[in-house]
């Protein structure tokens, strides 16, 4: 049975950190892939502490946002973690010993005061993760920690022989189409293979993370009319995951499916020539209850009175369909090409919904708030 090895870097003490990484431990006890995770204060130089990572031969690293602030088992450290991050990147372009998933793990108050606010941070870790949460989510940390891992070793191993982007994200040649033609523009002008982490990240933010070829369950839902919570939604995003869900890089750790072939779902259970976008919710759940013989699916109703039902996205207030021609432009980064833009439902941002968590419109599209 494979067991993974992560260092857990933290400059509290440890008897105070060691309960996170029993937790993820814990997660996968019995399971055919196992962590280990063992809890280290930092070397107080940036030197020992890199030489240490390279002597343990680690599959990944968990780090805290500071490591600067109280003196631990070997002393006081003069650096943070990302600047840590940063120079293991650098350094697994010469050095194989440092390819390896980095993760960050901080208090709420401190990503919020360093690590929110310098967006070149992110471009150093995979993923990232507030300190006061990991108990309630462990077992999705751990699944992912598993799926890094593993995605790191697809990536080397695909990248010794031809690398191709289709073995990786386990595109066919039935399903070549799904992929936009755009999407690898940046890494065909390179003269060199990118290492590991950076086409790591390309695929978890620029992929997985946003809706455009790859869509998550609360998109594929809507794209059918299905209500978020109608009876039966797991038999049929089984029935999804078997037909058009996504199998290649992280997939063990978050359930996607191709958006392409939810529309082709829909065209071999119709039977229609219909697209699947000018048809009515509540008409595309009355085709698939009797195509599926799945009678307790519901249709979701509409946000607001007024809203159309032909449902394409969700509203990210709400977390329910939405038609786009209801809802408004959030502020956010401009997507890619292959990339949709995400929603909020105009009732939503009248309301201010999710105003907290950032959730906020594009300020052409303000004036739009003013009804519904």
């Amino acid at each position: 049975m494979p067991q993974y090895k992560f260092v857990y870097l933290d400059d509290k003490d440890l008897p105070s950190i060691e309960p996170l990484a029993e937790a993820l431990e814990r997660e996968l006890e019995g399971e055919r892939e196992s962590l280990k995770v063992k809890p280290e204060n930092p070397r107080p130089e940036f030197g020992q502490q890199l030489k240490a990572l390279s002597e343990e031969r680690i599959d990944g690293l968990i780090l805290d946002l500071r490591l600067d602030e109280t003196p631990g088992t070997f002393g006081q450290a003069n650096y943070r973690g990302l600047a840590l991050a940063q120079e293991i990147r650098t350094r697994a372009t010469e050095d194989k010993a440092y390819a390896f998933p980095l993760l960050l793990v901080s208090s709420q108050l401190n990503l919020t005061k360093s690590f929110s606010s310098d967006r070149t941070g992110h471009d150093v870790v995979d993923r990232y993760y507030i300190k006061e949460k990991v108990a309630d989510d462990s077992e999705q940390m751990a699944r992912e920690m598993v799926a890094l891992v593993k995605g790191y070793s697809s990536i080397r191993r695909i990248a010794d022989t031809d690398f191709h982007w289709d073995r990786l994200l386990g595109i066919t040649a039935k399903t070549t189409d799904y992929l936009h033609s755009r999407m690898f523009e940046e890494f065909e002008s390179l003269a060199v293979r990118p290492p590991a982490h950076e086409i790591s990240q390309f695929i978890l933010k620029q992929l997985i993370d946003t809706s455009g070829p790859l869509i998550d369950d609360a998109t594929a839902l809507a794209r059918l009319g299905i209500a978020p919570d109608s009876p039966a939604t797991d038999i049929l995003l089984d029935r999804l995951t078997t037909f058009c869900g996504y199998n290649g890089f992280f997939s063990s750790a978050t359930k996607r499916w191709w958006a392409k072939g939810i529309e082709r779902f829909w065209l071999q259970k119709s039977k229609s020539k219909v697209p699947l976008r000018a048809v009515k919710a509540e008409d595309r759940v009355q085709i698939l209850k009797k195509a599926l013989r799945l009678p307790e699916l519901l249709a979701s109703p509409p946000i607001d009175k007024g809203y159309s039902t032909n449902y394409w996205t969700i509203c990210r207030g709400y977390k329910r369909p939405l038609d786009p021609i209801d809802g408004v432009l959030m502020a956010s980064a401009e997507p890619k090409p292959w990339q949709e833009p995400s929603y909020l439902s105009r009732k939503a941002a009248k309301l201010r919904v999710g105003r907290e968590l950032g959730l906020k419109p594009k300020e052409i599209e303000v004036f739009r708030t003013t009804s519904g």
